[in-house]
């Protein structure tokens, strides 16, 4: 068995509460600073240049959230891949994985920066974006497209790092590149009188920093999963598993995205002030999510690892501690946020329409948000068997059809602000019960399989 690193967490043995816990705080503190890219542009935009830019920002999320989904999706499947050689000790195909991941993640970042670049204006057409912002939100996306391609190589080689138990360093590189990206937003707003472009250009900058980072460490690692450029290159039979896990989740995340997209669109019917205030509150809850996708990622490593190296019976062990881990963390940090909501949007936006509207929204959203966590588990756990279809298809009801059908019923009814955003708490439990049915038939099916060999 391969020996492990000092930034490793061992996967394989040892205490789950405790291990999953170590594993997943760095994750968490990494979809933090991943939020704090967001959040500084939005904190900006709103001291420095009002509410319209505000606006015009959140206008572009749910659409550009589609594009990046997928390539977090086809990064999980890489994740997910490497976990599985890591437990089996396949050093073949992991150097094959490792060196498929980089090549492809250049490929796809470039090919989908092109064609952002003329499609941002027709997208954002297409969902409603109001005549007063549009420029701007255009602008804004424009060049957010072109910070695709270190976004995907970002997180392609950072789930190769999470995959063989090393969470912390994905850590240290997206904390230096979160300040990197504070500064330059001050730098570019207040020194050059910029607005949506400099908070956008400031974020893509930071992105290539974390990326170059992340592939110089896997250059320069002794480890059996370095990544050599010479030897870059495309093995099919590891991109089909990547692909075969990891465009299902892909399409799952996209999918998510576009049903936010007509969240979205019906937000945009309320005008310029909701708007804004979902925007502003919106980067709130990112607090509580990243958090609680964290758990998700750690479960799904820790799956995957040790369905590599034949531990069945620890999965449901490792599904059941982190749902009562996740229930701890989900408590505490939708206590702090509701604790200092309003201090926290006021981080955002001197409004206080915008204020108000927003604290309504987290009213709402906030406190349940432990049920995300036990959803994202549930996911993570499903996708670290190695089954990523039907997984897809439980969250794709749970989550998608759900969401259409209470716009076009509870929402129709009561067609309030209120009822619109209630949406979110009510899929995420009903996703998690799907996804904890399908996890209990994984666990069946891989014992019976390997009791049968």
């Amino acid at each position: 068995m391969r020996k492990h690193g000092l930034f490793e967490v061992n996967m394989l043995e040892g205490s789950l509460s405790k291990n999953i816990l170590l594993f997943a705080l760095p994750l968490m503190a990494t979809n933090i600073l991943q939020f704090i890219y967001s959040a500084a542009d939005m904190i900006v935009l709103g001291k420095f240049s009002g509410t319209h830019a505000l606006a015009a920002v959140g206008a572009t999320g749910s659409t550009y959230n589609i594009i990046i989904n997928v390539f977090i999706g086809l990064a999980t499947g890489v994740a997910v891949v490497v976990a599985q050689q890591i437990g089996a000790d396949d050093r073949k195909g992991l150097s094959d994985t490792v060196h498929t991941a980089g090549t492809v993640s250049v490929i796809i970042g470039i090919f989908v920066c092109i064609l952002g670049l003329f499609l941002s204006p027709i997208i954002l057409k297409a969902v409603g974006t109001p005549a007063d912002i549009f420029d701007d939100a255009v602008l804004y996306l424009r060049v957010m497209f072109a910070g695709i391609p270190a976004l995907v190589v970002y997180n392609f080689g950072a789930s190769i790092l999470r995959s063989v138990g090393d969470s912390r360093r994905p850590f240290y590189y997206l904390a230096f590149s979160g300040a990197l990206n504070v500064v330059l937003n001050l730098f570019f707003v207040l020194g050059f009188d910029m607005s949506v472009d400099g908070v956008a250009l400031a974020t893509i900058i930071s992105q290539y920093a974390s990326a170059v980072l992340v592939w110089v460490h896997l250059m320069r690692t002794g480890e059996c999963y370095y990544f050599h450029i010479k030897e870059a290159r495309i093995v099919k039979k590891q991109l089909w598993d990547i692909i075969r896990i990891g465009v299902p989740t892909g399409l799952q995340s996209a999918l998510f995205s576009l049903s936010n997209l007509l969240i979205q669109s019906a937000i945009n019917s309320f005008g310029t002030n909701y708007i804004a205030a979902s925007t502003t509150a919106n980067n709130i809850e990112n607090i509580c999510y990243t958090t609680m996708a964290a758990m998700g990622q750690a479960v799904l490593v820790f799956c995957g690892q040790n369905v590599g190296a034949g531990n069945i019976k620890r999965l449901k062990n490792i599904y059941l501690e982190s749902l009562a881990v996740t229930l701890g963390v989900g408590v505490i940090i939708s206590g702090v946020c509701m604790l200092f909501d309003r201090s926290l949007l006021g981080l955002f936006t001197n409004d206080a329409a915008v204020v108000e509207i927003g604290l309504k929204r987290l009213a709402v959203i906030v406190p349940f948000y432990f049920i995300c966590g036990f959803y994202e588990c549930g996911s993570g756990a499903c996708r670290g068997t190695g089954y990523a279809l039907f997984p897809m298809i439980g969250a794709l009801f749970g989550i998608c059809f759900f969401r259409v059908i209470w716009l076009y019923t509870a929402f129709s009814w009561s067609p309030t602000f209120e009822t619109l955003v209630s949406v979110y708490p009510v899929s995420w439990a009903i996703t998690f019960v799907i996804l904890s049915v399908m996890f209990a038939v994984f666990y069946h099916l891989l014992g019976k399989r390997q009791a049968q060999n």
